[in-house]
């Protein structure tokens, strides 16, 4: 049996959902920058601490890296982000010669962000792209289209076919699951930032940031959201009317083998603030959507394939 409680069918009404929008954007897009003046350098030291004794130089050089930022004579901050720069730089490398690109790449990332001059840096980043790649031309098959630059979306611009078919490629929902039970708790290739209730008990979020570097240059991040309603109908009107508000470029398309929609949000100065990009869908009483929110601006199908790349990994 369900455990979301009984409710007015008027919760989320239209004006109710496009403020719940408008205020999530606004919370995840500002939030990082209002609270930069509240961050506790010694909170910050001391779990660079914990990091370095266990050698998680990963973990010891983002929080140092923001001390010295804020403060670069505060206490051997200084010193010991090069000595947890110099010992995530020697695990990439070991990463690396065991075949591990994707860790080896994660933590290039970190260094990249920490130092983005750095010519050693530089040159393992070189390295480890040259392997990725030698490891995609040895595995990958004759079935490819080397001259379709478009992800295959199975879809188009014609009549909606309507959302919520499920097919063979997704996931099992519990009867009695909940929002938060739906939520990733690992992304491969992205940095899970934020991932919790947004309106408890109807609605979860999560955040994330893409670890590849030329990415993070294009994408500042992505939201994904899941809603259980009260039954489909109400899913199905959220849906169509959050078509309204992504509805530039608005095209019906085939995700894990159930009808989906993909459209940008109608911004009103789209040079200004580049618009975001939206892929959702529904399932019985869920509604599921990813976010896309650019730096600068990214082509329409380079947003469209970021979308993509989570949706198939979400697989809901």
């Amino acid at each position: 049996m369900s455990r979301v409680l009984k409710r007015k069918k008027t919760f989320f009404s239209p004006a109710r959902v496009v403020t719940a929008v408008v205020i999530l954007i606004a919370v995840v897009v500002f939030y990082p920058i209002t609270s930069g003046s509240r961050v506790d350098k010694a909170k910050l030291y001391k779990t660079a601490e914990a990091s370095m004794r266990t050698q998680d130089y990963e973990g010891a050089v983002e929080p140092l890296k923001k001390i010295v930022d804020l403060d670069p004579n505060y206490k051997d901050a200084k010193k010991k982000l090069s000595q947890a720069k110099k010992g995530l730089f020697d695990q990439a490398k070991n990463s690396l010669a065991a075949g591990d690109t994707e860790k080896a790449d994660e933590r290039v990332a970190v260094l990249s962000d920490a130092d983005p001059n750095d010519p050693d840096v530089q040159n393992l980043d070189q390295a480890v792209k040259k392997k990725q790649a030698a490891d995609k031309n040895s595995s990958s098959g004759d079935n490819t289209d080397p001259g379709n630059d478009e992800p295959a979306d199975g879809g188009g611009t014609g009549d909606d076919p309507g959302p919520g078919d499920d097919g063979p490629g997704a996931k099992e929902i519990a009867d009695d699951a909940v929002p938060v039970d739906l939520l990733p708790q690992s992304m491969a290739g992205y940095k899970i930032i934020q991932n919790g209730w947004l309106i408890e008990p109807y609605q979860a979020g999560s955040v994330f940031i893409p670890r590849d570097r030329a990415v993070r240059e294009e994408i500042d991040r992505i939201i994904f959201t899941v809603a259980k309603h009260e039954d489909s109908q109400e899913a199905k009107a959220r849906y169509d009317n959050e078509k309204e508000i992504f509805a530039v470029e608005g095209q019906n398309i085939n995700i894990n083998n159930h009808s989906a929609y993909f459209g940008l949000y109608n911004e009103s100065k789209p040079k200004m603030f580049p618009p975001i990009a939206r892929i959702m869908w529904t399932r019985q009483q869920w509604f599921f959507s990813v976010d896309v929110l650019p730096k600068g601006s990214p082509s329409m199908s380079f947003k469209k394939q970021i979308a993509q790349d989570i949706v198939e990994k979400i697989l809901y």
